[in-house]
Protein backbone atom coordinates (compact mmCIF):
# COMPACT_ATOMS: atom_id res chain seq x y z
CA UNK A 1 0.00 0.00 0.00
CA UNK A 2 1.16 3.67 -0.70
CA UNK A 3 2.18 5.91 1.90
CA UNK A 4 0.66 9.53 1.86
CA UNK A 5 3.67 12.06 1.26
CA UNK A 6 2.94 13.61 4.60
CA UNK A 7 3.48 10.24 6.56
CA UNK A 8 7.24 10.67 4.89
CA UNK A 9 8.11 14.13 7.21
CA UNK A 10 9.29 12.57 9.97
CA UNK A 11 12.25 10.48 9.78
CA UNK A 12 12.03 6.58 9.78
CA UNK A 13 12.95 4.47 12.56
CA UNK A 14 16.05 2.58 12.36
CA UNK A 15 16.56 -1.09 11.05
CA UNK A 16 16.67 -2.23 14.91
CA UNK A 17 13.73 -0.41 15.98
CA UNK A 18 11.63 -1.61 13.69
CA UNK A 19 12.15 -5.04 14.52
CA UNK A 20 11.64 -4.18 18.24
CA UNK A 21 8.34 -2.85 17.38
CA UNK A 22 7.78 -6.34 14.85
CA UNK A 23 8.67 -8.36 17.71
CA UNK A 24 6.15 -6.34 20.03
CA UNK A 25 3.64 -6.75 17.33
CA UNK A 26 4.04 -10.55 17.19
CA UNK A 27 4.38 -11.37 21.27
CA UNK A 28 1.12 -8.23 22.01
CA UNK A 29 -0.39 -7.86 18.69
CA UNK A 30 -1.33 -4.52 16.99
CA UNK A 31 -2.82 -2.29 19.59
CA UNK A 32 -3.29 0.59 17.24
CA UNK A 33 -5.04 0.91 13.72
CA UNK A 34 -3.25 2.36 11.04
CA UNK A 35 -4.73 5.06 9.28
CA UNK A 36 -5.69 5.76 5.84
CA UNK A 37 -6.33 9.00 3.90
CA UNK A 38 -7.50 9.02 0.58
CA UNK A 39 -6.50 5.54 0.00
CA UNK A 40 -2.61 5.93 1.74
CA UNK A 41 -1.60 5.53 4.88
CA UNK A 42 -1.20 8.86 6.51
CA UNK A 43 -0.20 7.25 10.14
CA UNK A 44 1.32 3.76 11.39
CA UNK A 45 3.88 3.41 8.60
CA UNK A 46 5.78 1.70 10.56
CA UNK A 47 3.35 -0.66 12.31
CA UNK A 48 2.52 -1.68 8.69
CA UNK A 49 5.86 -2.58 7.53
CA UNK A 50 6.30 -4.63 11.13
CA UNK A 51 2.98 -7.16 10.20
CA UNK A 52 4.55 -7.37 7.22
CA UNK A 53 8.23 -8.40 8.68
CA UNK A 54 6.45 -10.80 11.46
CA UNK A 55 3.53 -12.23 8.82
CA UNK A 56 0.36 -10.25 11.16
CA UNK A 57 -1.99 -9.17 9.01
CA UNK A 58 -2.84 -5.39 9.84
CA UNK A 59 -6.17 -3.58 10.42
CA UNK A 60 -7.02 0.09 8.98
CA UNK A 61 -8.96 3.29 9.91
CA UNK A 62 -10.40 5.45 7.18
CA UNK A 63 -10.07 9.30 8.23
CA UNK A 64 -12.77 11.40 7.29
CA UNK A 65 -12.41 13.41 4.01
CA UNK A 66 -12.07 16.38 5.27
CA UNK A 67 -9.27 15.49 7.58
CA UNK A 68 -6.06 17.94 7.31
CA UNK A 69 -3.38 15.43 6.77
CA UNK A 70 -0.57 17.75 7.39
CA UNK A 71 -1.69 18.89 10.69
CA UNK A 72 -3.07 15.40 11.44
CA UNK A 73 0.29 14.09 11.06
CA UNK A 74 2.34 16.78 13.16
CA UNK A 75 -0.29 16.38 16.01
CA UNK A 76 0.11 12.32 16.08
CA UNK A 77 3.99 12.42 15.74
CA UNK A 78 4.92 15.47 18.24
CA UNK A 79 3.09 13.18 20.63
CA UNK A 80 4.63 10.01 20.59
CA UNK A 81 8.25 11.32 19.90
CA UNK A 82 10.94 13.04 21.65
CA UNK A 83 12.11 15.20 19.83
CA UNK A 84 14.47 18.32 20.74
CA UNK A 85 14.12 22.11 19.54
CA UNK A 86 16.47 21.23 16.67
CA UNK A 87 14.75 18.54 15.72
CA UNK A 88 11.42 19.94 15.46
CA UNK A 89 13.04 23.18 13.47
CA UNK A 90 14.41 20.79 10.61
CA UNK A 91 10.97 19.20 10.22
CA UNK A 92 9.61 22.99 10.43
CA UNK A 93 12.13 24.06 7.61
CA UNK A 94 11.38 21.04 5.81
CA UNK A 95 7.37 21.49 5.69
CA UNK A 96 8.12 25.55 5.06
CA UNK A 97 10.49 24.68 1.95
CA UNK A 98 7.20 22.48 0.46
CA UNK A 99 5.86 24.19 -2.76
CA UNK A 100 2.23 23.24 -4.11
CA UNK A 101 1.81 20.26 -5.95
CA UNK A 102 5.05 18.59 -3.97
CA UNK A 103 3.95 14.82 -3.16
CA UNK A 104 7.21 13.05 -2.40
CA UNK A 105 10.24 13.13 -0.68
CA UNK A 106 13.37 11.89 -1.08
CA UNK A 107 15.87 9.69 1.89
CA UNK A 108 17.16 13.47 2.65
CA UNK A 109 13.93 15.33 3.14
CA UNK A 110 13.96 17.06 -0.01
CA UNK A 111 10.34 17.04 -1.82
CA UNK A 112 10.21 16.22 -5.10
CA UNK A 113 7.86 18.18 -7.40
CA UNK A 114 4.41 16.50 -8.97
CA UNK A 115 2.58 19.09 -11.00
CA UNK A 116 -0.70 17.05 -11.47
CA UNK A 117 -1.93 17.52 -7.29
CA UNK A 118 -3.92 19.62 -5.64
CA UNK A 119 -2.16 19.86 -2.39
CA UNK A 120 -3.15 23.32 -0.52
CA UNK A 121 -0.53 26.28 -0.50
CA UNK A 122 3.08 26.29 0.59
CA UNK A 123 3.05 26.80 4.75
CA UNK A 124 5.34 29.89 5.85
CA UNK A 125 7.88 30.34 8.43
CA UNK A 126 6.05 31.45 11.04
CA UNK A 127 3.05 29.10 10.42
CA UNK A 128 5.52 25.76 10.14
CA UNK A 129 7.83 26.84 13.46
CA UNK A 130 4.50 26.91 15.49
CA UNK A 131 3.09 23.79 14.11
CA UNK A 132 6.29 22.25 15.36
CA UNK A 133 6.42 24.25 18.52
CA UNK A 134 9.48 25.89 18.09
CA UNK A 135 10.70 29.65 16.57
CA UNK A 136 11.27 30.88 13.00
CA UNK A 137 14.95 31.78 14.27
CA UNK A 138 14.89 28.24 14.97
CA UNK A 139 13.72 27.21 11.11
CA UNK A 140 15.88 29.91 9.38
CA UNK A 141 19.21 28.50 11.24
CA UNK A 142 17.93 25.29 9.78
CA UNK A 143 18.31 27.40 5.77
CA UNK A 144 21.50 28.35 6.83
CA UNK A 145 23.03 25.16 7.96
CA UNK A 146 21.29 23.57 4.30
CA UNK A 147 23.03 26.62 2.71
CA UNK A 148 26.46 25.65 3.71
CA UNK A 149 26.09 22.82 1.78
CA UNK A 150 27.40 20.47 4.27
CA UNK A 151 24.86 17.79 5.04
CA UNK A 152 26.52 16.18 7.93
CA UNK A 153 25.90 19.20 10.00
CA UNK A 154 22.11 18.96 9.59
CA UNK A 155 22.30 14.79 9.87
CA UNK A 156 24.32 15.19 13.63
CA UNK A 157 21.19 17.67 14.40
CA UNK A 158 18.89 14.98 13.47
CA UNK A 159 20.87 12.17 15.41
CA UNK A 160 21.10 14.39 17.95
CA UNK A 161 24.56 14.50 18.03
CA UNK A 162 24.72 18.25 18.06
CA UNK A 163 22.21 21.00 19.25
CA UNK A 164 21.15 23.49 16.51
CA UNK A 165 23.27 26.21 18.30
CA UNK A 166 26.48 24.11 18.18
CA UNK A 167 26.02 23.38 14.29
CA UNK A 168 24.92 27.24 13.84
CA UNK A 169 28.04 28.20 15.09
CA UNK A 170 29.86 25.45 13.74
CA UNK A 171 28.55 26.55 10.30
CA UNK A 172 29.65 30.11 11.06
CA UNK A 173 33.17 29.40 11.30
CA UNK A 174 33.01 27.57 7.92
CA UNK A 175 31.19 29.66 5.91
CA UNK A 176 34.49 31.02 4.23
CA UNK A 177 35.78 27.66 3.77
CA UNK A 178 36.62 26.52 0.24
CA UNK A 179 34.42 23.34 -0.90
CA UNK A 180 37.06 21.29 -0.54
CA UNK A 181 37.42 21.54 2.91
CA UNK A 182 33.54 21.15 3.49
CA UNK A 183 33.77 18.04 2.28
CA UNK A 184 36.32 16.41 4.20
CA UNK A 185 34.71 18.25 7.54
CA UNK A 186 38.61 19.90 8.19
CA UNK A 187 40.32 23.29 7.21
CA UNK A 188 43.48 21.85 5.45
CA UNK A 189 46.52 23.52 7.15
CA UNK A 190 47.05 27.05 5.07
CA UNK A 191 44.31 26.40 2.38
CA UNK A 192 44.84 29.30 -0.23
CA UNK A 193 41.51 29.50 -1.01
CA UNK A 194 40.06 29.55 2.14
CA UNK A 195 42.63 32.60 3.26
CA UNK A 196 41.19 34.15 0.23
CA UNK A 197 37.56 33.88 0.81
CA UNK A 198 38.24 35.31 4.09
CA UNK A 199 40.64 37.90 2.88
CA UNK A 200 37.23 38.62 0.01
CA UNK A 201 34.85 38.31 3.06
CA UNK A 202 36.81 41.06 5.06
CA UNK A 203 37.19 43.58 2.26
CA UNK A 204 33.57 43.78 1.54
CA UNK A 205 31.85 43.86 -1.65
CA UNK A 206 33.67 45.00 -4.28
CA UNK A 207 32.54 47.92 -6.47
CA UNK A 208 31.75 47.38 -10.36
CA UNK A 209 34.93 48.54 -12.02
CA UNK A 210 34.22 51.12 -15.16
CA UNK A 211 34.87 50.24 -18.51
CA UNK A 212 37.71 52.81 -18.62
CA UNK A 213 39.50 50.82 -15.69
CA UNK A 214 38.63 47.60 -17.33
CA UNK A 215 40.64 48.70 -20.50
CA UNK A 216 43.24 50.29 -18.02
CA UNK A 217 43.54 46.45 -16.31
CA UNK A 218 43.90 45.02 -19.70
CA UNK A 219 46.22 47.02 -20.54
CA UNK A 220 48.73 46.35 -17.75
CA UNK A 221 48.04 42.67 -18.43
CA UNK A 222 49.55 43.37 -22.14
CA UNK A 223 51.95 46.28 -22.74
CA UNK A 224 52.42 49.68 -21.34
CA UNK A 225 49.31 52.06 -20.70
CA UNK A 226 49.33 54.76 -22.85
CA UNK A 227 48.74 58.55 -20.93
CA UNK A 228 44.59 57.95 -21.42
CA UNK A 229 44.61 54.97 -19.80
CA UNK A 230 43.99 53.31 -23.11
CA UNK A 231 45.91 49.58 -23.77
CA UNK A 232 48.72 49.94 -26.13
CA UNK A 233 48.73 48.26 -29.31
CA UNK A 234 51.61 45.68 -29.12
CA UNK A 235 52.48 43.48 -32.91
CA UNK A 236 54.31 40.76 -30.51
CA UNK A 237 51.30 40.26 -28.44
CA UNK A 238 49.81 39.96 -32.02
CA UNK A 239 52.21 37.71 -33.39
CA UNK A 240 51.64 35.63 -30.61
CA UNK A 241 47.94 35.12 -30.60
CA UNK A 242 48.31 34.18 -34.57
CA UNK A 243 50.55 31.43 -33.10
CA UNK A 244 48.26 30.28 -30.80
CA UNK A 245 45.48 29.75 -33.48
CA UNK A 246 47.78 27.88 -35.84
CA UNK A 247 49.04 25.59 -33.14
CA UNK A 248 45.35 24.79 -32.37
CA UNK A 249 44.18 23.95 -36.01
CA UNK A 250 47.63 21.42 -35.35
CA UNK A 251 45.83 20.19 -32.65
CA UNK A 252 42.45 19.97 -34.01
CA UNK A 253 43.94 18.07 -37.47
CA UNK A 254 45.56 15.92 -35.15
CA UNK A 255 42.67 15.15 -32.96
CA UNK A 256 41.25 14.29 -36.31
CA UNK A 257 43.96 11.86 -37.65
CA UNK A 258 44.95 14.19 -40.59
CA UNK A 259 48.65 12.94 -39.57
CA UNK A 260 51.06 11.67 -42.56
CA UNK A 261 53.40 8.12 -41.45
CA UNK A 262 56.23 10.21 -40.59
CA UNK A 263 53.97 12.39 -37.46
CA UNK A 264 53.56 15.59 -39.71
CA UNK A 265 50.80 17.26 -40.22
CA UNK A 266 48.45 16.49 -43.61
CA UNK A 267 48.16 19.82 -44.89
CA UNK A 268 44.32 19.98 -46.02
CA UNK A 269 43.28 22.45 -49.08
CA UNK A 270 40.99 23.87 -45.70
CA UNK A 271 44.02 23.66 -43.30
CA UNK A 272 46.51 25.07 -45.93
CA UNK A 273 43.97 28.26 -46.82
CA UNK A 274 43.60 28.97 -43.09
CA UNK A 275 47.26 29.11 -42.61
CA UNK A 276 47.75 31.40 -45.57
CA UNK A 277 44.80 33.80 -44.44
CA UNK A 278 46.59 33.90 -41.06
CA UNK A 279 49.72 34.30 -42.38
CA UNK A 280 48.50 36.91 -44.76
CA UNK A 281 46.95 38.66 -41.87
CA UNK A 282 50.04 39.13 -39.65
CA UNK A 283 51.91 40.31 -42.93
CA UNK A 284 49.30 43.13 -43.22
CA UNK A 285 48.78 43.77 -39.61
CA UNK A 286 52.81 44.57 -39.42
CA UNK A 287 53.27 46.29 -42.39
CA UNK A 288 50.24 48.75 -41.57
CA UNK A 289 51.92 48.78 -37.91
CA UNK A 290 54.77 50.46 -39.58
CA UNK A 291 53.10 53.00 -41.45
CA UNK A 292 51.40 53.79 -38.18
CA UNK A 293 54.81 54.32 -36.77
CA UNK A 294 56.79 56.33 -39.10
CA UNK A 295 53.57 58.44 -39.62
CA UNK A 296 53.54 59.53 -35.76
CA UNK A 297 56.90 60.48 -35.98
CA UNK A 298 56.56 63.06 -38.45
Amino acid sequence: MEFHPYALIFPPLSPDELQELADDIKKNGQRESIKILDGKIIDGRHRFQACGLVKVKPFFEELAEDTDPLAYVVSANLKRRHLNTGQRAILAAQVANMQPGQRRFSAAGIPAADQNSSEKPPVSQPEAAKMFGTSRSAVQDVNKLKATGDPKLIEDVQEGRKTLNQAAQIAEERKHWCGRCKRIGKQAVGCAQCAENERKAAAGPQKEKSQAEKVRDNGKKGGRPSANGQAQFRIEDFTAALGKVVRMLDVLAREHGLVNRNGSIAETPAHLGIRRTLDEAEKATKDWYKRLKKESKK
